[in-house]
């Protein structure tokens, strides 16, 4: 029977708040008022915000009885369905596999195997449906006011406004050549191959934190306790080495005895959501990324294998240029 129970599903999220997915979890809905993004320019209409509670397994009949009145199924046949349907999640889930419920996210197990959920940015709340996101730019507007002439029997009025004019003039001039010394020192400090001070640097992360149990071999280096969070808003993905953004095999890496590896920290972020931007991103640059909660940030981290410490200073590099200039190296080993 060709039933696409994931269609059924996001049909439930307009009209419910929690919809239960037997013997997998609960998609959890909260909303999520209109917001103005003044970086990116952009206004967002009112929505729901999902999130993923694999603690609430128990079956609600949402999703059952739904399947039952839309589809004129037996209780016997919608259930059958569903769990048909978990099974083959969990399944591609155990081959470390994304997947994708249409319009609605994506499920994946990191690192600690962990099942982690990243949302789309379909809009479930009905009161704002259809509503696009708007984009924005500032209004610049140049206004130029002329003075009345001054009479002839105040000279010392006349003096001061010529005064005022000549400083107005000038200092336009003298604020873009200030401009234009600012921003050739900051190519001078910036440039490929200038000098730039090391970021300060934090205790070694406990070998209990790191998602992948290392040898006795492996070899710890100090990692950045919090890294910018601007890493995390949204921006144009650079091509990756071919030149096109694609969506890339998530696999994880396989590593042959004795392969050297290294763990790469990418950044430390409070904000949840930069969290899930950055593992999406990361995903689709080919990268396998996982995160380690320290307090009350989460780092995001990426793992790769290596055969010298040419190539690994070569990945390293490339993340930096991407991804964030204060990406750091904090463990090394072999397995």
């Amino acid at each position: 029977m060709d039933i696409d129970v994931g269609a059924c599903l996001s049909a439930l999220l307009y009209e419910q708040d929690t919809v239960s997915i037997p013997g997998l979890g609960s998609l959890v809905g909260q909303y999520k008022p209109a917001a103005i993004e003044h970086v990116q320019g952009k206004i967002s209409p009112p929505s729901k915000e999902w999130t993923f509670n694999a603690n609430l397994a128990v079956n609600d009949g949402l999703l059952i009885n739904s399947l039952m009145q839309k589809r004129q199924l037996s209780y016997a046949e919608a259930e059958k369905l569903v769990e048909d349907y978990v099974t083959q999640v969990k399944s591609a889930l155990d081959r470390r596999e994304i997947f994708i419920i249409p319009e609605v996210g994506r499920l994946y197990r990191d690192f600690e195997q962990q099942l982690r959920f990243l949302p789309d940015n379909t809009n479930f709340n009905p009161d704002s449906f259809g509503l696009p996101t708007v984009q924005f730019y500032p209004v610049l507007r140049s206004q130029r006011t002329q003075e009345p002439p001054a009479p002839e029997l105040q000279p010392s009025r006349n003096l001061k406004r010529s005064a005022q004019n000549w400083f107005r003039q000038y200092a336009k001039i003298a604020a873009a050549i200030g401009s234009i010394a600012l921003l050739t020192s900051l190519y001078l400090l910036l440039r490929p191959g200038a000098e730039v001070p090391e970021s300060p640097i934090a205790e070694a992360l406990p070998p209990s934190r790191v998602n992948v149990s290392p040898s006795s071999e492996a070899e710890t280096i100090d990692a950045p306790a919090e890294l910018p969070e601007a890493l995390g808003q949204d921006e144009d993905n650079d091509p990756d080495e071919t030149g096109t953004n694609t969506e890339n095999d998530t696999e994880s890496i396989t590593m042959a005895p004795e392969q050297k590896y290294a763990t790469i920290v990418i950044g430390a972020f409070s904000n949840a959501d930069n969290v899930k931007r950055l593992i999406a991103r990361l995903y689709e640059s080919g990268y396998e990324p996982f995160t380690d909660k320290k307090g009350r940030l989460t780092q995001v981290s990426v793992q790769m294998a290596y055969e010298n410490e040419s190539e690994l200073r070569d990945a390293l590099q490339k993340i930096r240029n991407k991804f964030n200039k204060d990406a750091k190296i904090t463990r090394k080993g072999k397995r």
